[in-house]
């Protein structure tokens, strides 16, 4: 379902009756105790589905038939919109539902233009991986670059340093050793 997801440039979640109770009791045994008759309530996915999209940034439609008892992501005052109807034909063919239905559309329309995050790191090009850096992380980076180009010189000039003492030492060495040579020679 998350590769599914993934794919989408929105979401629309329909939430209809799947279970209805007679009766019932809400917080049982609790001091907000109450009694309930005629619930109905939609399936659990309507609630796993909105989460889904709504944490991948999508734009999210709710429309939840009237005569549900709706808790969480399908309440109204959310940070989306949550149109309450009676889902039949004439409602799904009205002007106000059509409106919201195109308002939609449109909110998923410029949501597909902006580029989308890669979730997989590795899929990413350098370009597309520096652009998703923060400000701070930015200068975190640099500030690593900097220790690791500095660390570098450092070893450079300290190789080079020792190295050329142990050439000119190799040669001194050499040197003493031709010079040995020519006494035993003479």
């Amino acid at each position: 379902m998350a590769d599914l997801m993934d794919r989408c440039s929105g979401a629309v979640v329909v939430a209809v009756e799947r279970y209805w109770f007679n009766e019932g009791i809400e917080r049982r045994g609790g001091a907000k105790e109450r009694r309930l008759s005629t619930v109905s309530l939609p399936t659990s996915w309507n609630q796993i589905e909105a989460a889904m999209a709504y944490s991948r940034g999508m734009p999210l439609l709710v429309i939840v038939d009237e005569r549900l008892r709706c808790d969480g992501l399908l309440e109204k005052g959310n940070d989306w919109f949550v149109h309450e109807l009676v889902v039949d034909l004439k409602s799904l063919n009205s002007p106000a539902f059509l409106g919201l239905l195109d308002d939609w559309r449109q909110r998923v329309s410029e949501h597909s233009k902006t580029p989308q995050l890669v979730s997989d790191p590795s899929k990413m090009s350098i370009a597309a991986l520096l652009g998703a850096l923060s400000l701070p992380q930015i200068w975190g980076l640099l500030g690593a670059l900097s220790i690791l180009l500095g660390g570098a010189f450092s070893l450079g000039t300290i190789y080079k340093t020792f190295g050329e003492a142990s050439e000119k030492s190799e040669v001194s060495n050499k040197n003493q050793t031709d010079a040995t040579d020519i006494k035993r020679q003479r």
